[in-house]
């Protein structure tokens, strides 16, 4: 009896140890690789999101104590820390930018509400965080879907006589001087990315402005742009492309918008 026993034991041993280089050989196979490229980054920044929100699933259906013993909060720290790590370098390079939504109308859920349904409609990746104090959501997203957040925010109304305020995106393009800035034969787009890279390295945060051009079908057509400037300000810069592309130019908060001029029949 005694050596059944032990051989029962040897067998569930050898599977323990079995299991567990099995599962140490899966970890390593998914281990995140480091991406090289904004791209990757962005497909690693929602792996990380969805593994936070998935941990925090599984926490908040376990008891306190088992949650603890499996260091649940240590793997949604480590997630939402890899998830900001990747967020912070996409809004530096520009593929993700940020928007400040505050909408006077609405109680912040409400907001909150409206920014997952506007977002979720289009199928566009947006993250939200807030609101602080004041009522204001901080909503990060692509460029391209900035725009759904205009027509949530609320704006100020100025006051009678007083100066409409500028922009602070208009007010950074003001104060980026750049030493040179060619284009040569070049598309819009072209230009557009890069005046979008000269503004971050000559810019104190290394950020830059961002620019959105909307309607690129009809845009695609304007003939190529060629300029040669020096000691300009990015926002005579942005000034000088949208007169020569013979194309209207808007500053949102988020970013430079050129589109199509509209044309009276």
């Amino acid at each position: 009896m005694l050596p059944n026993n032990r051989v029962r034991k040897r067998k569930t041993q050898i599977l323990l140890v079995c299991s567990l280089l099995a599962t140490l050989a899966v970890w390593a196979l998914l281990l995140p690789r480091a991406p090289s490229s904004d791209e990757g980054r962005f497909l690693s920044l929602k792996r990380s999101r969805a593994a936070f929100a998935r941990v925090r699933q599984v926490e908040s259906w376990l008891p306190a104590g088992l949650s603890s013993l499996l260091h649940l909060a240590s793997h949604e720290s480590t997630y939402w820390r890899r998830y900001e790590d990747q967020r912070q370098h996409l809004l530096a390079s520009g593929y993700l930018v940020e928007v400040q939504v505050t909408a006077t109308d609405r109680t912040p859920l409400q907001t909150w509400t409206a920014i997952a349904d506007v977002f979720r409609a289009t199928g566009a990746f947006y993250s939200a965080i807030g609101p602080d104090p004041t009522g204001r959501i901080v909503v990060t997203c692509r460029p391209e879907s900035a725009h759904l957040c205009t027509k949530l925010a609320t704006a100020t109304s100025s006051t009678s006589g007083a100066q409409p305020r500028e922009r602070a995106i208009v007010t950074k393009a003001k104060s980026i001087v750049l030493p040179e800035f060619k284009s040569d034969g070049a598309t819009l787009r072209e230009a557009l990315n890069k005046l979008h890279d000269a503004s971050r390295q000559n810019s104190p945060d290394g950020k830059g402005c961002n620019f959105i051009i909307t309607n690129p079908d009809v845009i695609g057509t304007i003939p190529k742009i060629t300029l040669a400037l020096k000691n300009i300000t990015v926002a005579d810069a942005v000034g000088h492309l949208a007169k020569t592309a013979d194309v209207s130019v808007s500053a949102e908060d988020y970013a430079f918008v050129f589109a199509p001029k509209s044309r009276k029949p």
